[in-house]
């Protein structure tokens, strides 16, 4: 018989126990909850091709610099169409392609009275490296029910989009901002208000994180079932929303798992006619350190979802919903609200004015929930 081999020396041994103890942790590090979703990463362009809006001709001016970037802009040169400070009207619809820059601080754009939508991408096609930066974009002052209805800003198939420093205004009975087939999609440092007036039983999210189906956003095809991947919302101010941001469950032909590496961090939700933050169907998501005052059923909703982080975020003031939404969703008032939650992190949050901190209902498996505290 062959002798078994025997380390005997003392510094090889310790080295073996160090090798044991790391290949024993690695499955915790891969399983860990949570992502750093960092949203769009637009290229170094070698050329940015700055067209200046004429004020005199703002209509005009601004549809054939979109045209032009439309046909001319290209992974090296990025086409940055400027629309200078001072009042405007608008009164289309301005279609969105690849590679532009639209920047517009210091400006104020009204939405004429007829307008629907405002700001979207053509069905049929993709795009990439879309930024939008600056600007009040208002539709508050429309009258009418047809465009109410309608979302302000809809986009579909982009990969690395980003939304800055812009202001949504509005009194519209759906989402404001809906996107699907995201891939790299960034919302920072915007103020987004005005859907707080949707009287039906679900109320609709300000920026909703859809997936590109027929039964969810008809008319962006092709219809090919893909969610909202490395998404970062940050910094941004929710006021008078019926809900502030989230998704719905995916429906028949999304992709397994429609919304994974999202990063919500750092916003402020005011006045919400529901949660804050409703999520369906999320993985591998991190809901961080956001402000929430004044929610209904919870501040923060999650349901079927798995290996999202909820961390550090305060929560002050949440109703319970009445009528026909309590008959749907139930009468709770939490500051987070689980259900059918699995493998999450749910640690040092903060509630006042509700039922509970953290309640789960029904409760799932393999989550960390703890250090949460519900003061008076």
């Amino acid at each position: 018989m062959k002798k078994i081999a025997v380390i005997k020396d003392k510094k090889s041994i310790i080295m073996l126990l160090c090798m044991l103890a790391l290949f024993i942790a690695m499955p915790v590090c891969v399983s860990a909850a949570g992502s750093n979703g960092k949203g769009a990463k637009l290229p170094a362009y070698k050329q940015v091709k700055k067209v200046q809006v004429d004020k005199e001709d703002f209509q005009r001016s601004l549809q054939n610099a979109l045209e032009t970037a439309g046909r001319k802009a290209s992974n090296s040169c990025q086409y940055k169409i400027v629309i200078p400070p001072g009042e405007y009207v608008l009164s289309h619809v301005l279609t969105i392609k690849s590679n532009i820059w639209i920047y517009a601080k210091g400006a104020k754009i009204t939405i004429a009275d007829h307008v629907s939508r405002v700001m979207a991408t053509e069905p049929n096609k993709s795009y990439k490296n879309v930024r939008v930066e600056g600007g009040v974009w208002d539709a508050s002052r429309q009258t009418g029910s047809k465009q109410k209805r309608e979302m302000m800003f809809r986009f579909s198939h982009v990969k690395n989009m980003e939304l800055s420093g812009i202001t949504l205004k509005c009194k519209r009975n759906n989402h404001i901002i809906e996107v699907s087939d995201m891939n790299g999609f960034t919302v920072k440092n915007c103020k987004i208000s005005g859907n707080s007036r949707y009287l039906q039983v679900q109320p609709k999210e300000a920026l909703q994180l859809d997936v590109a189906t027929k039964a969810a956003m008809i008319n962006c095809t092709p219809y090919n079932g893909k969610g909202c991947h490395n998404v970062l919302i940050t910094g941004n101010i929710f006021s008078d929303v019926s809900r502030g941001v989230g998704s719905h469950s995916y429906a028949q032909g999304a992709e397994k798992n429609p919304y994974t590496n999202i990063t919500v961090e750092r916003n402020t939700f005011k006045n919400c006619k529901g949660e804050a933050i409703y999520f369906l169907n999320w993985k591998n998501c991190s809901v961080l350190k956001n402000k929430i005052y004044n929610a209904k059923h919870a501040g923060i909703y999650m349901q079927d979802s798995s290996r999202n982080k909820v961390q550090n975020n305060t929560i002050a003031g949440v109703g319970a919903y009445s009528g026909e939404r309590a008959k749907t969703y139930g009468s709770d008032r939490a500051g987070v609200l689980m259900r059918n939650v699995n493998g999450s992190h749910v640690t040092g949050n903060q509630a006042s004015g509700c039922k509970e901190a953290v309640m789960e209902n029904p409760a799932g498996t393999g989550n960390v929930i703890k250090k949460n505290k519900r003061l008076r």
